[in-house]
C-alpha cells in the first residue's frame, strides 16, 4: 500500500470496523481492513519459530517476549521512539475514488502509534460525543471538531481524489 511516508506491506486482518461500518454507512458493499509494517513480519516469524511449549526448560512464550524486547518490537528501553503511524481510508463510490490518510509522528516519549491511540479518545471526548450505550466510534464522534483537534495535535490529515 502506498502512503505519503512510503510503501508499506499490508495484510488483511480482522477488525471491528468490518462489522460496524455496514450499519454505520448504509450502502457499503465491501470493506477490507489491512494492517502492516516491518514489525508484523518479525512477530509472525518469531511466533512460527517459538510456537508453544518449552525450549531448554524455559517457556517459549517468555523467550519470544524477550526476543521481541531485544529487537525493539515491544516496549522502549533507553531509546527515543521513532515509529510513525499511518492510516488510509479509500472510498470508492459513483465512479470516484477518495483517499483519506492520516500520519502520526512520535511525540516525546511516545511513538506515533502510542500517541494517536492515546490522544484520540481524549480529543473525541473534548469534541463532543453523541448517543447512548455501546456504539462504534463512527456513530458517536462529531467529525469536524474531532478532525480539527487531531490537526492541532500535529497529526497530519490529507484528503485526495484519485479517480
Amino acid at each position: 500500500m502506498e502512503f505519503s511516508i512510503g510503501k508499506i506491506r499490508t495484510y488483511l486482518t480482522i477488525h471491528s470496523e468490518l462489522a460496524t461500518f455496514p450499519s454505520s454507512f448504509p450502502g457499503t458493499l465491501k470493506i477490507d481492513w489491512m494492517e502492516g509494517g516491518t514489525g508484523f513480519e518479525c512477530i509472525f516469524l518469531l511466533g512460527k519459530i517459538f510456537g508453544s511449549g518449552e525450549v531448554r526448560g524455559t517457556k517459549s512464550r517468555d523467550l519470544l517476549k524477550e526476543a521481541m524486547r531485544e529487537k525493539g518490537l515491544i516496549g522502549y528501553s533507553g531509546i527515543t521512539p521513532d515509529e510513525v503511524e499511518a492510516a488510509k481510508v479509500i472510498f470508492v463510490y459513483e465512479e470516484k475514488k477518495i483517499e483519506a490518510e492520516f500520519v502520526a509522528t512520535p511525540h516525546g516519549r511516545f511513538d506515533g502509534t502510542q500517541f494517536v491511540t492515546g490522544i484520540s479518545p481524549v480529543l473525541a471526548m473534548d469534541a463532543g460525543l453523541k448517543g447512548e450505550g455501546v456504539l462504534p466510534p463512527e456513530k458517536v464522534i462529531t467529525p469536524d471538531p474531532f478532525l480539527e483537534a487531531l490537526k492541532r495535535e500535529g497529526i497530519s490529515l490529507e484528503f485526495r481524489e484519485t479517480a
